[in-house]
């Protein structure tokens, strides 16, 4: 969320920041692709696949499979003098255990399955 924040407020990363960020990035990514490979379906469903990765891994930092987390949004930006910048404010009511929003703030890759052809659909789950 720093780092979010820094790079939208100043345009740069310090560069060993960058390194680091890029190094948990690579590790995160192996693990990803790592899970999807193995999923059943995966290269020939017309599926589309929500990442998140968290900004601090857990120690034991794994990928685990999650369904969207409802959320309800307050703002999106914040004014800051003639310019607003992004800055999402949301609240966030589940405690169903294995959300998106859960899982990464356990400090684990969430990945969701979304269709598309579900979405919005009663008692459907992305």
């Amino acid at each position: 969320k720093t780092l979010f924040r820094d790079w939208a407020k100043h345009r740069r990363i310090p560069g060993g920041e960058l390194a680091s960020f890029r190094d948990q990035i690579r590790s995160h990514l192996k693990q990803v692709f790592g899970y999807l490979y193995d999923v059943e379906g995966f290269w020939n469903r017309p599926v589309m696949w929500n990442v998140n990765l968290p900004d601090q891994p857990a120690s034991d930092c794994r990928v685990i499979l999650t369904s969207l987390a409802p959320k309800l949004y307050g703002s999106c930006f914040k004014g800051e003098g003639n310019r607003f910048t992004h800055e999402v404010d949301f609240f966030l009511e589940c405690g169903q255990g294995d959300t998106d929003a859960e899982v990464v703030e356990r400090g684990h890759i969430s990945v969701t399955r979304v269709d598309i052809r579900e979405l919005g659909r009663s008692g459907g789950s992305a």
